[in-house]
């Protein structure tokens, strides 16, 4: 499936059973409170090392400390807002200018 959607809705939960990629054809903003990528075929992709993204891909995790956690199979309590990962996700984007920065 292609993101191609400028700005999402908040969305509560999405889950990944396959594979999600941004489209490269304009800026892309996913907002949402959890998302899981889920099982060895499912990959959620922005770009590609051979086709880097050119625009501006933007994901916001909502949700607040005080907030309930969400339960993953009656066993996992990670928190009010995540990104939790079981596939594949891969972000590459324009190369930069520098590869390395020194701190003094």
């Amino acid at each position: 499936m292609v993101l191609d959607i400028e700005e999402t809705p908040i969305i509560e939960l999405l889950k990944v059973h396959g594979r999600l990629r941004f489209s490269d054809a304009k800026d892309v903003h996913l907002r949402a409170r959890h998302i899981s990528i889920r099982g060895d075929n499912s990959e959620f992709n922005i770009g590609t090392p051979f086709e880097p993204y050119t625009h501006k891909a933007r994901i916001t995790l909502f949700g607040e400390k005080e907030e309930n956690a969400i339960f993953f199979e009656g066993a996992w309590s990670p928190g009010s807002k995540i990104l939790a990962n079981a596939g594949r996700i891969g972000f590459y984007g324009t190369p930069r200018a520098k590869a390395l920065t020194r701190l003094t």
